[in-house]
């Protein structure tokens, strides 16, 4: 599946960055597969500088709700950690 979406996500995350995003820090949502994607996306096409794996909300729910509340500081942690790191956005 991942495959076959290829060309749409890099296109997908190509319009985004077009708004002039900060693109210092990309949040992963899902600490697997997900990140194994992104990762090698974002080392092909250099997108972020920086990608913060997150654990996804249905694992945590699903597998760990006894943890949630961990995962939540996990999620305030990451968030606060690099809401600092603004980039000055050069305006075309």
């Amino acid at each position: 599946m991942q495959e076959t979406l290829y060309s749409l996500i890099v296109s997908s995350i190509q319009a985004q960055i077009d708004f002039e995003i900060d693109t210092s820090v990309c949040y992963c949502i899902g600490s697997g597969d997900n990140y194994t994607f992104l990762s090698r996306i974002n080392k092909k096409y250099n997108f972020f500088d920086e990608i913060i794996p997150l654990e996804h909300p249905r694992f945590i729910m699903q597998y760990n709700s006894k943890h949630k509340y961990e995962y939540s500081e996990k999620y305030l942690t990451a968030l606060k950690q690099n809401h600092g790191k603004e980039k000055e956005i050069a305006y075309r």
